[in-house]
């Protein structure tokens, strides 16, 4: 459990950039940062996501200059962090967990996980055969933690969810296999 004070004080952020967020990319970015890696969040995986229209519920494609808009202007606001190179995006682990309480009282979880994992998947393909051994990398590493976010019977029971799951399982573990230094990996995801 988290502090209830911190807690409210992490909603009423949201909540103002829910309130000034006419165009819903500042909310999506939130969000999809949110059920992805601790370890931070590849700007390009955001670009990929606003230009799928993922980050505005598919009304909405946001390209590369509005993300980044998006990103710098929820950096301030202690909603996100840049990593030292600016190429990636971080999120507190309590800020993560306060936003995906909030989506799944308001039962949007799995439509998140959903399009999240459509540019998980898209992006995987994208990167098959890619010398970008960085951007390889990220996938097991975001596969894994969707993965980790959607874990309990509620979403279990969801089938698109559980088909697009194993499709991504089926892409980490082919780029765990084609990086070839990750075989201790590789073996747990195909397990």
């Amino acid at each position: 459990p988290y502090p209830p004070r911190v807690a409210e004080a992490v909603l009423m952020s949201l909540e103002a950039v829910r309130a000034s967020d006419q165009s819903g990319v500042c909310t999506g970015v939130l969000e999809t940062v949110a059920v992805l890696s601790p370890g931070g969040v590849r700007r390009e995986l955001l670009h990929a996501a606003g230009e799928a229209g993922a980050l505005a519920d598919g009304e909405y494609i946001a390209d590369a200059a509005l993300v980044d808009r998006a990103v710098e202007w929820l950096t301030p606001r202690s909603l996100l962090t840049l990593t030292i190179d600016g190429h990636a995006v971080l999120m507190h682990g309590l800020v993560k967990r306060v936003i995906r309480a909030a989506l799944a009282r308001r039962g949007r979880l799995t439509e998140v996980c959903l399009a999240v994992g459509s540019v998980l998947e898209a992006r995987a393909k994208a990167l098959a055969g890619s010398k970008d051994r960085r951007a390889v990398r990220d996938i097991p590493q975001q596969v894994s933690a969707l993965l980790d976010n959607v874990a309990g019977p509620e979403y279990a029971a969801d089938e698109k969810l559980t088909r697009l799951l194993l499709r991504l399982r089926f892409w980490a573990l082919y780029h765990l296999i084609e990086l070839g230094d990750s075989t201790l990996q590789a073996i747990a995801v195909g397990e």
